[in-house]
């Protein structure tokens, strides 16, 4: 009898040794599974492990872009939580700190902007209330 999902995401058909449940390639898409595969390349981490993080930084993307309706009608964002629970010097921190780091980069940038057009908004409304009280003050907008 041959297993309905023969072929199994694990480190040991990557050949990298790295002991992890096995989690069925066909349960996964390809270019995500490619993504997995990467990731344990770059941290050594057990493919479940980096399967839980990629999960949680996809959902943390969305933000509430999607929603869900609850069966008493109402609409809600979809979440997703995840807790990975391993021992200590397994990847945890490696592969979360890979995985967000694009994240926390575009979240760092939009901060620096966002503080850059508050300047803007102050110093324009500051010279518009310099202009109308000392130099034009007959003007009134």
């Amino acid at each position: 009898m041959q297993p309905i999902l023969p072929a199994t995401l694990s480190s040991e058909s990557m050949g990298l040794g790295i002991p992890d449940a096995a989690i069925p390639d066909a349960a996964i898409p390809p270019k995500l599974r490619t993504l997995l595969y990467a990731f344990q390349r770059k941290t050594s981490a057990p493919i479940p492990t980096i399967l839980s993080c990629v999960l949680a930084t996809l959902a943390v993307a969305q933000g509430g872009s999607v929603d869900v309706g609850s069966w008493k009608g109402g609409r809600f964002p979809l979440n997703f939580f995840a807790l990975i629970a391993s021992g200590t010097g397994e990847g945890k921190t490696s592969v979360i700190n890979a995985i967000m780091s694009p994240l926390s980069e575009y979240d760092s940038e939009l901060y620096k902007q966002e503080i850059i057009n508050k300047n803007n908004y102050l110093i324009s409304t500051m010279f518009k209330l310099y202009f109308h009280t000392v130099i034009h003050p007959d003007i009134i907008h």
